[in-house]
């Protein structure tokens, strides 16, 4: 069976690029069109992710807040949870706060980063020549 691996964001042109960008057979790529909050956070565990990458770059409430949320939801409980931000570097102490999150990303080239933790969570599941950043991206 492929992987599930979703991305949420409240810009389309990231989800575009996520969606395209990361090719695999091994890889279900789902992008999720908003932020995060109980109703999102419903249908995000809808889509039974293997890995969760989310954006919380312009998120108003803290990071904490949002990982109770999305924990909240038992299907989304225990997978990996990585946070994207245009602000990682600044968000660390906030990070730190927050339980149960794998990792703060820099949002400005973060495919590579996010090709690297594909690989981490899924060993041998991605191959060198499965796995790969899209050209016409």
């Amino acid at each position: 069976p492929r992987k599930q691996v979703v991305f949420v964001d409240d810009y389309d042109g990231f989800l575009h690029v996520m969606q395209r960008g990361i090719v695999s057979d091994k890889l279900e790529i789902t992008t999720y069109h908003g932020k995060v909050d109980q109703q999102s956070a419903y249908e995000i565990a809808n889509l039974k992710p293997d890995i969760l990458f989310f954006d919380v770059s312009h998120t108003k409430i803290p990071c904490s807040m949002t990982c109770q949320i999305l924990r909240s939801r038992q299907s989304l409980h225990d997978i990996p949870i990585y946070l994207i931000s245009t602000h990682a570097k600044e968000r660390q102490k906030e990070l730190a706060l927050a339980d149960h999150i794998n990792g703060i990303i820099e949002k400005f080239g973060c495919r590579e980063r996010i090709i690297e933790i594909l690989r981490s969570h899924f060993g041998a599941v991605l191959m060198e020549k499965e796995l790969a950043v899209a050209d016409s991206v």
